[in-house]
């Protein structure tokens, strides 16, 4: 494949392709200003290199992890102890590019990343191997558009932190597009933090695919960023494989945020979990849409779609919509949505107690938001991201990094093993 073929076609599809494609969904979506995004990814980088490495540096330290990865639109940096990631400029990556699942026709995100990303960040874990990996991807002035492949080999297990990051106070723009393909017997936690600033929009594409007895989990935390998108497709592929999505945002300001996510079941016995929780302040605004398909070859599957969300000011607002398809009788599966402000019975209560009304409000918000965090097996990303989460909760201020501490890690218990989801519905009481 010649690189600049590809992105000029796909360059071409972007343009052509509608912002929401779904017709389930194609009302509810986030206008996002790519166009000019796009025409100023051309534009030299201004910033100031040993500048940006010691912010770098200091929101390693802040956040206590070392990165073995550090990506900007001007520069990168690799830690010499990394083996199992390389950082190509994409017209050097077309063997890559000639394996991958997404098609740039199929959405315009996709199309647009294909046709803009400079950089591929490869990320190929052998066969038995148990492997760790810090990114960092950092926006500046000039926007950073990365795709990013993961290969986790038979019987190898991975975990990841992408934490992403904004060192501008001028518009621009931070996307993502990763691909993750897991072995036989693979396994992998990935855990993505997004924590821009108020003048980055945010785009980001997900695909996963799952072969048998793999499993899968990757979560998500909205937070930073005045603009989001996000599509994510996970494909649970294999007998017996697993897959799980838990997304956790929070919205201030005017922020506006518009998650996707699609999770399928398309061999016998596998299991998939689509779990988002949303909080909101403010002005801002949440469009929630999980999707969950079960094949007609994927029976005796389970599959769970939950959204959640808590409105703490009048004027925010969540659209939550989630929708399944069942081609096969022979499974379990359900989905649920419920919305709603924020108990004023409850503050009153926990004021009686002593507590002031915003210390009422965040001992709500850690006690709605810990079944996600539960979920997250690093113990040090939970605490990045509980404090995250009050210091937003608490200052309506995001983009930034919060002194890390373990005041809401109480809150934080194990997550409940994934075959409990089923015993409150009412279809499957009593088993």
């Amino acid at each position: 494949m010649e690189y600049k073929a590809f992105a000029s076609q796909a360059l071409e599809q972007f343009k052509s392709l509608p912002d929401e494609g779904d017709e389930l969904y194609k009302r509810y979506f986030v206008a996002m200003p790519l166009v000019e995004m796009g025409e100023s990814i051309s534009k030299p980088s201004v910033e100031n290199e040993d500048r940006l490495r010691e912010a770098a540096n200091r929101t390693a330290e802040e956040l206590r992890k070392k990165f073995d990865v550090v990506v900007w639109s001007g520069g990168a940096f690799v830690s010499e102890s990394c083996k199992v990631a390389r950082l190509l400029e994409m017209s050097d990556a077309e063997e890559a590019l000639g394996s991958r699942m997404t098609s740039s026709r199929e959405d315009k995100i996709a199309a647009f990343l294909d046709a803009y990303s400079s950089k591929v960040l490869l990320i190929d874990i052998p066969r038995e191997t148990d492997a760790s990996l810090n990114l960092m991807f950092i926006n500046t002035s000039t926007p950073l558009p990365i795709e990013v492949m993961v290969n986790v080999g038979e019987n190898s297990s991975l975990r990841m932190l992408e934490y992403c990051t904004s060192h501008s106070n001028q518009k621009s723009l931070l996307g993502t597009m990763h691909e993750l393909k897991m072995a036989k017997y693979s396994k992998a936690e990935i855990n993505i933090i997004h924590n821009e600033s108020k003048d980055t929009n945010v785009i980001c594409w997900t695909k996963a695919r799952g072969e048998e007895h793999s499993e899968t989990k990757i979560n998500f935390v909205y937070n930073g960023g005045s603009f989001t998108r996000s599509r994510n497709k996970v494909d649970i592929a294999g007998y017996d494989a697993r897959a799980e999505i838990n997304e956790l945002i929070v919205g201030a300001g005017d922020q506006k945020m518009d998650i996707s996510s699609n999770v399928i079941n398309s061999a016998q016995s596998s299991n998939a979990t689509l779990e988002s929780k949303a909080v909101l302040m403010d002005r801002s605004v949440c469009i929630l849409k999980g999707y969950a398909l079960i094949d007609e070859n994927a029976a005796e599957s389970r599959s769970y779609v939950n959204e959640r969300g808590i409105i703490l000011d009048k004027a925010a607002h969540i659209d939550s919509i989630p929708s399944m398809s069942i081609r096969n009788s022979n499974v379990k599966a359900t989905h649920s949505s419920a919305t709603a402000p924020i108990d004023e019975e409850s503050i009153f209560y926990l004021m009686s107690r002593g507590a002031s009304e915003l210390e009422a409000k965040r001992m709500i918000v850690n006690g709605f938001i810990t079944g996600i965090i539960g979920k997250i097996g690093d113990v040090l990303v939970r605490e990045i991201v509980a404090s995250i989460v009050n210091e937003k909760v608490t200052t309506r201020n995001f983009g930034f990094v919060p002194k890390v501490t373990t005041e809401s890690m109480w809150l934080a218990g194990i997550a409940h093993a994934s075959s409990s989801i089923f015993k409150g519905h009412y279809k499957y009481r009593g088993e």
